[in-house]
């Protein structure tokens, strides 16, 4: 979620790498209830503003305003428990639509820290950077 936040107002971000990210703080919160605490101790004003302050912090509402040019590689294991996959999902979705460079890759029956495919992410993750970052 917070990088999602940084890259909007950094344009000069080359790529960015999303590991099991939030993109629908509303979503979230359906399906995590126990989160409004955490909402309400980190995110300034959220109690007289739920609504605009949720809204800032998913991506999905605004990735139109994400640097056009910024490739998002999106790493998701499909049995998180603590962020449903199904954000990085509808985020691919959505940059899909915007015609934003992306990539989604999701781990068949891993966790929320990848841990059945902490090496081979961590692979892609060096190939990404590799393509992206590499010097001319």
């Amino acid at each position: 979620m917070q990088s999602y936040l940084a890259v909007k107002r950094l344009p000069n971000i080359k790529t960015l790498i999303a590991v099991a990210g939030v993109s629908d703080a509303h979503q979230a919160l359906i399906e995590r209830p126990n989160m409004e605490k955490v909402y309400k101790k980190r995110i300034p004003d959220y109690e007289v503003n739920i609504q605009q302050e949720l809204d800032k912090r998913s991506v999905t509402k605004w990735a139109h305003e994400l640097p056009s040019n910024m490739p998002i590689f999106l790493i998701h294991g499909e049995k998180d428990r603590r962020v449903n996959v199904g954000h990085s999902i509808r985020l691919a979705t959505v940059l899909k639509i915007l015609e934003h460079p992306h990539k989604l890759l999701v781990y068949p029956d891993d966790n929320h820290s990848l841990t059945q495919h902490r090496r081979r992410m961590m692979s892609e993750v060096v190939s990404w950077l590799d393509s992206y970052l590499r010097n001319p």
